[in-house]
């Protein structure tokens, strides 16, 4: 059972236990006082008590008076004069700077020199030529069967297992 359950739970036997101390206190008489007493009520089903706990934790909200409307008013329409704007001027000058930008990237590209008629004299082979990987020490050693063996009985000989 969730939470929610056993709040409602709490709630409808909190409201058995209200319902029986307040027909004690308004002095009817009980039925073991003698008289059996006719409710009026049909007898109240857990549903019932449920739905009266729900709707006294959400009371309905009055529903808001729907607004009269408003009187619909033909209003003329007025049309402002077109303006005209300088951002086309602004626009131009910025079209004129970049003109044949285009063109001068064309050219410039049929002019230019493709890489391998280029001729690199040595300092510039060694500029550009990859730097030659470091080899690790311990991989060097570990390729060396000999090397492996040693390390191995220099490793037992230092970790000793005393009994």
């Amino acid at each position: 059972m969730d939470l929610g359950n056993i709040i409602y739970l709490v709630a409808v036997i909190v409201y058995f236990i209200y319902q029986i101390s307040k027909n004690k206190k308004s002095g009817e008489p009980t039925e073991e006082q003698g008289t059996p007493k006719e409710s009026p009520k049909a007898p109240t089903t857990f549903e019932d008590l449920m739905r009266e706990i729900r709707e006294a934790q959400n009371p309905n909200r009055p529903k808001p008076a729907p607004k009269p409307k408003a009187q619909q008013v033909e209003v003329e329409e007025i049309k402002p004069e077109p303006v005209k704007k300088k951002w086309y001027e602004e626009a131009d000058e910025e079209i004129s700077y970049y003109d044949g930008a285009y063109e001068k990237a064309k050219t410039a590209a049929e002019k230019a020199v493709p890489i391998s008629q280029l001729e690199f004299s040595e300092i510039g082979k060694q500029a550009y030529k990859k730097p030659e990987k470091k080899v690790n020490r311990y991989a060097q050693l570990m390729k060396d069967p000999q090397s492996v063996k040693d390390a191995v009985v220099l490793s037992e000989i230092l970790n000793r297992k005393h009994f």
